[in-house]
């Protein structure tokens, strides 16, 4: 993976950057992915990843609804935050690292612990409701109670990177929107099932979508600003979809 002054030339310019990743780092990340889904339904799928389509909606969300559920393990996601780090000291000399899991994940995952990263995947079945609304990821991060994270040093700025893993094409890739069409004003909270969760000014999307970007065919990884609006449209493909995020804190 290459993070060079020009992707956060980009980045500060644009609010994204498609960054290069190996293929063999794409590779180990997506056979832990297999191995964690062949242990939770018993190998039932058969190497062939397409037949979690078939399964239940319940046993879907019982399985892969909490994002708790799909973090890597330490030795996996440390590996990949000393790859961060060192790409960020050594072209940009800036000291970064993925933050820790949060109050609430420990507590619907047992299995995490503190020392753990924040470093998770997600599957999008096809022709599923699997994908949230528009939003950015600084929505989220203010309706965390402060109780949720604890940190030892000071944050300068958040950057999300999203790697796409399998079944991604330009067609139903990431969308991420130029920071020239920001507009914070149109970003909102609603309650939902008594739960705060953000928003987006509908008829204002609509009119933006067109300004929306599709960065990636499916071989370079997105960086982006914690304020890019971004979604991630629903799969329409004949493959399901799998990509992995985190978060990168510039300390």
């Amino acid at each position: 993976m290459i993070i060079d002054k020009k992707n956060y030339f980009e980045l500060k310019k644009k609010g994204f950057s498609a960054i290069k990743i190996d293929a063999s780092l794409k590779r180990d990340i997506l056979e832990n992915i297999k191995l964690k889904i062949k242990k939770l339904l018993k190998n039932k799928f058969k190497n062939n990843l397409n037949k979690i389509n078939n399964i239940e909606d319940k046993v879907f969300i019982r399985n892969f609804g909490n994002v708790s559920q799909r973090f890597f393990e330490f030795k996996l996601a440390n590996k990949f935050n000393e790859i961060l780090k060192s790409q960020f000291k050594d072209n940009l000399n800036l000291d970064v690292t993925m933050h820790n899991p949060t109050k609430s994940n420990k507590k619907f995952n047992k299995k995490l612990t503190k020392k753990d990263f924040s470093f998770y995947w997600r599957i999008v079945r096809v022709n599923k409701d699997d994908v949230g609304k528009p939003h950015n990821d600084e929505q989220f991060w203010k309706l965390l109670s402060k109780k949720e994270l604890k940190f030892n040093y000071k944050i300068k700025n958040k950057i999300k990177i999203w790697i796409p893993l399998y079944g991604v094409t330009k067609q139903n890739s990431l969308r991420v929107l130029n920071k020239k069409y920001y507009d914070k004003r149109k970003l909102t909270i609603s309650k939902i099932n008594g739960m705060k969760k953000p928003n987006i000014d509908q008829t204002w999307f609509d009119r933006n979508k067109k300004n929306f970007t599709q960065c990636t065919d499916g071989k370079h990884a997105i960086l982006f600003d914690y304020k890019t609006i971004h979604y991630a449209p629903k799969n329409n493909s004949k493959n399901i979809r799998i990509s992995c995020e985190a978060t990168i804190i510039i300390r």
